[in-house]
């Protein structure tokens, strides 16, 4: 989710910054951002007005250098929480990562695989706008169909959601308001 974006991780881009690096490392989200994408394109010679531009500048002159050093931001960001939690999915989101597309994802996930044991797939999310709160209110959709009346709705994960193929009782809604709910199945 959004937390990412608070965690202080090192730079590991190849061109020299300017300013002073803290010593305990630069805020992720301050990294990727639009502003500092743009800055370290320029750093590697492309002008641009956004950070998206930046990458599909980049993209259209075949500027390595420079889609490795962003694709190195984003990896070394994300191996912290990767190496911890090993997702089954890591998903790009954003108008930048759009721009990079596929290719992009790509090189994100050859550094992302340089520092980090699992193998995790890197793709770029098709959702626009709050791809985290829709995620999160599809998933829980998806809990209380299969809880509350079993019918099992298919999930981004497939058939390797926690629970899947798994039998799950259905659980009784009260006749009124007075009547306590039934307790919560045991398995």
């Amino acid at each position: 989710g959004g937390e990412i974006d608070w965690m202080r991780v090192p730079d590991p881009v190849s061109v020299a910054r300017p300013d002073e690096k803290p010593r305990a490392g630069d805020r992720f989200g301050d990294l990727v951002a639009s502003p500092a994408v743009v800055r370290l394109a320029a750093a590697h010679g492309i002008e641009a007005e956004t950070g998206a531009d930046a990458v599909a500048k980049a993209r259209e002159q075949k500027n390595e250098p420079f889609l490795d050093d962003l694709a190195r931001r984003v990896a070394g960001g994300a191996a912290g929480l990767i190496a911890v939690v090993d997702p089954e999915l890591v998903l790009l989101s954003g108008d930048t990562s759009r721009a990079g597309g596929d290719e992009f994802a790509a090189l994100v996930a050859k550094r992302l695989h340089e520092l980090v044991l699992p193998r995790t797939p890197v793709g770029v999310a098709s959702v626009q706008g709050n791809a985290v709160r829709e995620g999160a209110l599809q998933s829980a959709l998806a809990t209380v169909r299969r809880d509350v009346f079993g019918v099992n709705t298919p999930s981004l994960l497939g058939s390797r959601r926690s629970g899947a193929g798994e039998p799950h009782p259905i659980v009784a809604i009260p006749d009124s308001r007075t009547e306590p709910p039934s307790p919560a199945p045991t398995n």
